[in-house]
């Protein structure tokens, strides 16, 4: 539990530090390159899925099978 917690906690912070990052340095800057790699679009778009999925999955584990609050029935809402 104390894992899932403080890798959800850093998660969490780093993706708030690149978002501030970028408010500051590329405001009102669109950055289109005319040659993309779509390779590392698709790698920039799959790793932080599967991150998300991840954590959903570690969550919805703790809710049903460590939770301390009794549960008959969980909804599984994505």
């Amino acid at each position: 539990i104390v894992s899932y917690a403080s890798l959800l906690c850093i998660f969490l912070s780093v993706i708030v530090i690149f978002y501030i990052i970028e408010l500051c340095y590329l405001n009102g800057n669109n950055v289109v390159q005319e040659n993309e790699v779509n390779l590392l679009e698709l790698v920039w778009t799959v790793i932080p899925t599967l991150l998300v999925a991840v954590l959903c999955v570690f969550n919805l584990s703790f809710i049903y099978f460590d939770s301390e609050i009794e549960s008959d029935a969980v909804v599984k809402v994505m």
